[in-house]
């Protein structure tokens, strides 16, 4: 007896919607705005540090200072460039990595 649940193969609502939104706005920033290259200078601009000037509507004071280094910026353009790194898998070393061979390919 089945309970509760969605159903197997029953698409997620929420889901879709939020892949409808994400194409949504991978759509928008390549037709419109420059496209991707927009979107890698802006990346570029926020990896490299911006200087922010900012206006207090109250008093009409002028706020100007420098932005840190986005390094996710940073890091998404590197991965961009020359590809992810591989990840290495490191093992307790009282307790080994051990590789079992199924089948031997010269069979």
């Amino acid at each position: 007896m089945k309970r509760g649940g969605s159903r197997k193969g029953k698409p997620n609502k929420v889901k879709k919607e939020e892949r409808d939104l994400l194409k949504d706005a991978i759509d928008l920033v390549a037709k419109g705005n420059g496209g991707y290259q927009a979107l890698i200078q802006s990346m570029w601009e926020s990896a490299q540090g911006v200087t922010v000037k900012e206006t207090n509507k109250a008093t009409g004071e002028e706020k100007v200072y420098t932005k840190a280094p986005d390094t996710f910026a940073a890091k998404t353009l590197l991965e961009f460039r020359f590809g992810k790194p591989a990840q290495t898998l490191v093992g307790d070393p009282k307790n080994p990595l051990t590789v079992k061979i199924i089948q031997d390919v010269a069979e």
